[in-house]
Order: structure tokens, then C-alpha cells, then sequence
């Protein structure tokens, strides 16, 4: 079973590969990826019951939330060459000022 999980509060690349080796830990959890740029948790798991730990995990993780679902009037867009967590963090900034 493959799962993509949302999450926010992930601060930088570091925390991810610490995140990422938390889950690795977890029994039965054949894949796992996580990506602080994206926010996200990839997930390659045996049933729904490894996911709900994985998620556990993940919101007692330092700052980590869990985003269930997104509301469907979110927009979510795709960005190509954004290559450091400090550019990352400048366009969040930038996009959060928007009114």
C-alpha cells in the first residue's frame, strides 16, 4: 500500500532525514521518504494500521502536524528549481504576506 501524507511544520532537511529515520524504525513500513520542501511523508506500508503509527510518529516529532486533507478550495501548485531550505523558506515567507 502506498501512501502520500501531508504535513507542515517540518523546519529544514535535516529534521526530514531525522523524521525519515523515526519512521524507517517502524515495523512493517517497507518504504519511506520525506520531503521538507514538499511537506510531505511518502509511504510504502503492509495495511491502514502502520500508517496511523507513521502519522503518530510524525505529529510527536518536534513542530510536525499531520495535514488529514486539504480543503478542496486549496490551490496547490508545482515548483521546479527550488534547490535550498533557505529559498524555501524566503517564498513561504513571500506567500504568506499575501493577502
Amino acid at each position: 500500500m502506498e501512501k502520500q501524507i501531508n504535513i507542515k511544520g517540518l523546519d529544514c532537511a535535516g529534521c526530514a532525514t531525522e523524521l525519515e529515520e523515526a519512521l524507517e524504525k517502524i515495523e512493517a513500513v517497507k518504504s519511506v521518504s520525506v520531503s521538507f520542501v514538499g511537506q510531505k511523508i511518502y509511504l510504502e506500508c503492509e495495511n491502514e494500521e502502520v500508517i496511523e503509527k507513521v502519522k503518530d510518529v510524525a505529529n510527536h516529532f518536534e513542530e510536525v502536524q499531520v495535514i488529514e486533507d486539504s480543503p478542496k478550495n486549496e490551490t496547490v501548485l508545482k515548483i521546479k528549481n527550488l534547490h535550498c531550505a533557505g529559498c524555501a523558506k524566503e517564498l513561504q515567507s513571500d506567500i504568506e504576506k499575501i493577502e
